[in-house]
């Protein structure tokens, strides 16, 4: 039998089987049409990505476990958290409390259990210090809302990414960026670049940026906006008023250019927005978190809860009822955190195995879609894959570990940081130098000294600075706190140093003594 070629049909996007149209009888078209068909659905199955193969083979319950995020220390039970990952399949962990030298052989530990690999979520909003013992703290967020050279705020967030990545954190939870326009909030102040929306978006966006290039997953939080309360989520539900014109105007805009610059993840915020969703707060509402985040920002990367076992959810409604509407809110991981020992192991007791048992029953009785289930395991494993945990799971522990999380460049980055936040508000007394200088703290007697330079770093200590300030004609704050005292400082010059640690110490002194200009900007409007 004579056969010829026609043409050459590509069977797969990757160009990886040929199949020659032969012109012959209908009955071998047929065949051949068939064999064609065959081959490109094999085609598609081994050359699909590792996260839709995996995924395909996981059962209802192993796919459930992947949506979880639980707590994670060295100084936890072993034994506790190795069954939890065998009964329900956990997908993820949140690193609390702990060494860097314990952290690594901890996390090798766990992933050599887990079926599936593990990601490691982490709290480094100004570096590992904010968790993690023997580690260096960066400014916090407002005192990066002073500085005025965005190469360094890229920086920071590429160091931060890179000592994350050192210890094993695959997904910071980080940056915050609400806008905090409340002076009062008692929840977020310093951990907010400011209360401008575009200077929060810009800062925010090179922080991602940055941690992103050094190889980890960013988390821009909390959704959709936690900068205008005057309730700790952590204790009761706060309710914010806002119409979503002006949450797009004022709140929503650092997310918008966090999406705009690819931010890999979003945390969901525990906060009652009536005029969005009268009925449930930001985290549990399919409104805000589908139609408006994922819908109208066009959002497609990892949706996270805050914290659910939070009192803003749990005064209000059971486990059972939290984790559900989380789940329809369109949540693909569910986190829950601890810090106590006691908090951890009713999480992993009682807390998660109703939580688990929930979705499990809404899943086989049709409340909540196995369809929509796996879109979101399969976002889960596919962050997985892109961090290459597929391969490689396991963490190495270099012999100069340490060294390298306290490197010069490191420490340096912390200086300058400090350095070009110093912030001065009415100058009249700088650049002045003069011997006739005096520190003066809490507690010390009142010197007779030309100029007097009162350090403060507390609300407490207010009374007593404005007693000095009536009381004598010279005088220097030196504010190592919230710029947001102001309100309460006399009229009188004041440096600041936002934070109270040797580096901002330094750099408010020589700004002072005339050696230095601070070249900060406030990052909140001048209090009144």
């Amino acid at each position: 039998m004579r056969c010829s070629i026609v043409y050459t049909v590509y069977l797969t996007d990757s160009n990886l089987f040929l199949f020659h149209y032969l012109k012959t009888s209908m009955m071998m078209q047929k065949i051949l049409v068939l064999v064609c068909i065959i081959l490109m659905h094999l085609g598609a199955r081994v050359y699909a990505g590792w996260a839709e193969q995996t995924l395909k083979d996981l059962t209802l319950q192993e796919k459930i476990g992947q949506l979880f995020v639980i707590p994670a220390s060295p100084s936890y039970e072993m034994g506790a958290l190795l069954e939890v990952l065998k009964n329900y399949h956990v997908g993820a962990i949140l690193i609390k409390q702990a060494h860097p030298l314990q952290q690594i052989s901890f996390l090798n530990q766990l992933q050599s259990h887990a079926i599936l690999p593990l990601l490691c979520a982490g709290d480094a909003e100004w570096g590992l210090g904010m968790r993690m013992e023997d580690t260096l703290s960066f400014p916090k967020n407002l005192t990066l809302g002073a500085i005025q050279d965005d190469t360094l705020i890229y920086e920071l967030g590429k160091t931060i990414g890179k000592q994350c990545k050192l210890v094993g954190i695959h997904l910071n939870f980080a940056p915050v960026v609400d806008v905090n326009i409340n002076p009062n909030n008692p929840i977020i102040g310093m951990r907010s670049f400011g209360d401008n929306p575009a200077n929060v978006g810009n800062r925010g966006a090179l922080m991602v940026q940055g941690m992103q290039d050094a190889g980890i997953l960013a988390c821009a939080k909390h959704f959709p906006g936690h900068g205008d309360v005057h309730i700790d989520s952590h204790r009761a539900l706060p309710i914010i008023y806002h119409s979503l014109k002006h949450l797009e105007r004022v709140e929503l805009m650092p997310f918008f250019t966090a999406i705009a610059v690819g931010v890999n993840a979003i945390m969901s915020a525990h906060i009652l927005f009536p005029n969005l969703d009268p009925i449930y707060p930001a985290s549990l509402s399919h409104k805000i978190m589908t139609t408006i985040l994922k819908k109208r920002l066009k959002f497609t990367g990892l949706l996270i809860s805050d914290a659910l076992n939070m009192q803003a959810l749990s005064n209000k409604y059971s486990i059972e009822e939290i984790v559900t509407q989380a789940f329809i809110a369109g949540h693909d991981l569910l986190t829950f955190g601890a810090h106590r020992y006691d908090d951890l192991e009713n999480i992993l007791q009682k807390t998660l195995p109703i939580a688990f048992s929930a979705i499990e029953r809404g899943v086989i009785t049709g409340y909540l879609s196995e369809k929509e289930l796996d879109a979101h395991v399969l976002k889960v494993l596919s962050a997985k894959e892109k961090l290459g945990l597929h391969k490689n799971r396991f963490l190495p522990l270099p012999h100069n570990l340490m060294e390298q999380l306290h490197s010069i460049e490191g420490i340096e980055l912390q200086r300058i940081l400090y350095r070009k936040a110093i912030t001065v508000v009415h100058p009249m007394l700088i650049p002045t130098p003069s011997p006739g200088y005096m520190r003066l703290w809490e507690n010390q007697p009142l010197p007779k000294a030309e100029t007097i330079v009162v350090a403060i770093n507390h609300a407490n200590q207010i009374p007593r600075l404005q007693n000095i300030c009536a009381n004598h004609p010279k005088v220097i704050v030196a504010l190592f706190a919230s710029p947001y005292l102001l309100k309460d400082i006399p009229n009188v010059t004041t440096v600041i140093g936002y934070e109270l640690c040797e580096a901002s110490e330094q750099a408010v002194w020589d700004v002072i003594t005339g050696k230095e200009k601070g070249g900060g900007k406030l990052p909140i409007t001048p209090p009144k």
